[in-house]
């Protein structure tokens, strides 16, 4: 794979065809707590035998003890690390990844950290899968309605 001036990967795959939900492996990589908030990246690695594609944004669903906490979503059209550039359409090979960051104002203790949450994601607009979270019960220190940012999905090479 190539790399951009910036120094990361830059996928060379084109592929005209949406990758599916079935066709990707995907996970929560931890979040890191700094100035009130959270940031967390959720990776997606391509199973499939064709190559595939993932364009703009994921759709999220924070579900907590199966109650929907109606996240706010603001789309950020670039990534949150100043290394990552921009990226509308990523074509992926089996095994190659990509990657959206998840940040948030964390609420403290006005937010439930003991009943286990589930992220939900829908990938280019349709199915949604759960997203596999570390082994905290409740890793994102949110309440119903807060506000999370998104960026586009980004490259990050093969596996």
């Amino acid at each position: 794979y190539a790399m951009s001036p910036e120094g990361t990967p830059i996928s060379k795959v084109t592929a005209s065809q949406p990758c599916a939900a079935a066709n990707l492996v995907v996970s929560a990589l931890g979040s890191s707590r700094a100035m009130g908030g959270g940031i967390t990246t959720v990776e997606a690695t391509s199973t499939s035998d064709i190559p595939c594609n993932l364009e703009g944004f994921a759709q999220l669903t924070l579900f907590q003890g199966g109650k929907d906490l109606h996240l706010k979503i603001v789309q950020q059209p670039k990534s949150l690390s100043p290394a990552v550039p921009p990226a509308r359409r990523i074509g992926l090979a089996r095994g190659d990844r990509a990657a959206f960051n998840v940040q948030w104002k964390g609420y403290g203790a006005a937010a439930d950290r003991t009943t286990p949450e589930t992220l939900w994601f829908s990938v280019n607009g349709s199915e949604i899968t759960p997203i596999r979270l570390d082994s905290r019960p409740a890793p994102f220190d949110l309440i119903d309605g807060a506000e999370v940012t998104v960026t586009r999905w980004f490259y990050l090479g093969p596996h």
